[in-house]
This record gives C-alpha cells, structure tokens and sequence, in this order.
C-alpha cells in the first residue's frame, strides 16, 4: 500500500509541475505579445532570411552544431526595427544525445544546466538547451567576434592557449571582459574607449559578432520585461559600434 501511496504521489508531483508549466508559457506568450504591440514590432511572423542563414555561423550555435544538436531558432519571434536597425528576439532550443563516452567524460556535467531526457529503450539521455537572443544589424560586416564579462572558465582557457585579446591602454575593461577573435585589428577598431566603457557600464551578457548581424545572449530564456531590455540594449549598441567603426 505504502508503495502504491508513494507511485500517487509522485505521479502528482508530475502532473502539477506540468499544469504549472504550461500556466508559465501561456503567461510568458500573452507579455511577449503585448510587448511586441507595445514596440510597435511583430509578434511571430518569423525571422527575416537573411538572419535566418547567418545564424549556424554565431559561435554559440556553430559549437551546438558541431556536437551534433538539433537546433532550432525562430520560436516566439518578435521582429521589427528601432533606431533605424533591424531587431529581432527569439528563443531557441538544441536537443543533444549523450553518448557513453560523452557521459563518463564529464559530458553529464552538461545536464545539469539543461533539460534532461533518459529514454529507457535505447539507454540514451538527451540534454535539451533553451534560451533566448536578440539579433541586430549592423552597418557594417564585422569579422568574427566574442565579447563577454569574464567567466573562471575564461581564466582557465586563457591558460591552455586560448586567446583572450587584452587592451594595455583599458586594462579594466580588459579585466572585466574576455574577447576572442580571429582579427585583432578589427577587434582594436571597434572596442574603442567608448565601446569599452558602454559595456562595463550596461553589458552582462555575450555579444557575438559576424557578417553583419549581432547576436546577444545570456543562455538562459528571457521574460517579457528582459526581452524589453536587450532589445533596447541591442539597438544602442548597434548605433555606437557603428558610428565608432565609422570614424576610424
């Protein structure tokens, strides 16, 4: 009996964290559509073809891709312009098989970040990653090029022959902030010290540039209210790198 009581509860537990999440994406679709209104900007009509084919080529998703996820991107689009440039925000997922030796190498470690499915037949666990972006264009076609608050993980790369691009003349920004890319002229144009000071002043999360789109991103899955946010955050930022890059 007691295992029966046990089996009841359980099989509740699940139900109710079910009926609770529905109730949040319900929640999470009615305010990313106000929002949407609110911007005078679309609400799920799809990510413009251009940006739909540059985006393998951001480094967040190429490095998905390359682990053999299925990736999928235009999910809740909002879409439209602001200050003159095209913006879009959107959630995407990744869906990932564990093999054995993914598992027994630390790729486990993985799963507990994401949402993680054992499929009991064929003894595979699948991590699924879900998280939001903002999209702009830029004025100008930018060669490869991460910029994020510095993580431990950074530190650690740095030691193993991965480059972090330091500026001797903004030695807090570069403190604050791990760059990588292939150009370092390029990466020295564009971060100037007034580029620098915006992001220790507004950015908290990974800017990722190539081509001419620039993708912002935090990992995560965004509210209405953050959408709100990065989206303006995007814009701005846009304009500065490109009058920026201009004046060079």
């Amino acid at each position: 009996m007691a295992y029966v009581l046990a089996a009841v509860a359980f099989l509740a537990i699940l139900v109710a964290g079910w009926l609770f999440r529905q109730f949040s994406e319900g929640t999470r679709d009615s305010d990313l559509q106000k929002m949407a209104r609110h911007l005078a900007m679309d609400f799920r009509r799809g990510l413009v073809e251009d940006l739909r084919l540059a985006l393998p080529r951001f480094r967040v998703i190429s490095n998905a891709m390359g682990k053999g996820a299925d990736f999928r991107a235009g999910i809740n689009t909002i879409t439209g312009s602001r200050r003159g440039v095209r913006l879009a925000f959107f959630d995407c997922d990744y869906a990932r098989v564990l093999d054995d030796d993914t598992i027994h190498n630390g790729g486990c470690v993985e799963a507990l970040f994401d949402l993680t499915f054992l499929d009991p037949v064929r003894g595979e666990r699948t991590v699924m990653r879900r998280f939001s972006a903002v999209a702009v264009e830029l004025s100008f076609g930018a060669q490869p090029l991460v910029i994020r608050p510095e993580r431990v993980v950074d530190k650690i790369a740095g030691l193993i022959g991965y480059e972090d691009i330091d500026f001797d003349s903004m030695p807090e920004f570069s403190r604050k902030f791990y760059v990588n890319g292939p150009d370092r002229r390029f990466a020295g144009r564009i971060i100037t010290s007034a580029v620098a000071r915006f992001f220790m002043d507004r950015v908290d999360c990974t800017v990722d540039l190539i081509g001419p789109w620039m993708l912002l991103y935090t990992g995560r899955r965004l509210s209405a209210r953050q959408a709100e946010r990065y989206l303006e955050l995007a814009s701005e930022l846009a304009g500065l790198l490109s009058r920026e890059y201009d004046a060079v």
